[in-house]
């Protein structure tokens, strides 16, 4: 879903070789365990922190476990969207 005439701030950022980027969405940052605490982007980053960052693929299916263990035993709420991108470096 995407509001057309909506002002999405734009911002520009440069990764070192070796840095990953994590984008989420809300589904991530208000997810909600029983008792209603959000998971929250601290959440989110305390995990991340704790993470080993060297594979995308693996970081994203971590962090949505982390994210569903969270909600439990609930029901999710919303959907989930993370992504993960990894600078390698410049190609030689």
């Amino acid at each position: 879903f995407c509001v057309m005439d909506f002002p999405y701030p734009e911002e520009r950022l440069t990764l070192a070789p070796g840095e990953t980027l994590v984008l989420i969405t809300d589904g991530v940052s208000e997810a909600q365990d029983e008792h209603g605490t959000l998971f929250g982007i601290e959440g989110a980053l305390d995990w991340l922190r704790q993470t080993d960052q060297s594979d995308p693929a693996t970081l994203v299916a971590g962090l949505m476990r982390a994210v569903r263990a969270f909600e439990e035993p609930a029901e999710p709420a919303d959907d989930l969207t993370v992504m993960a991108i990894r600078y390698i470096g410049a190609a030689v």
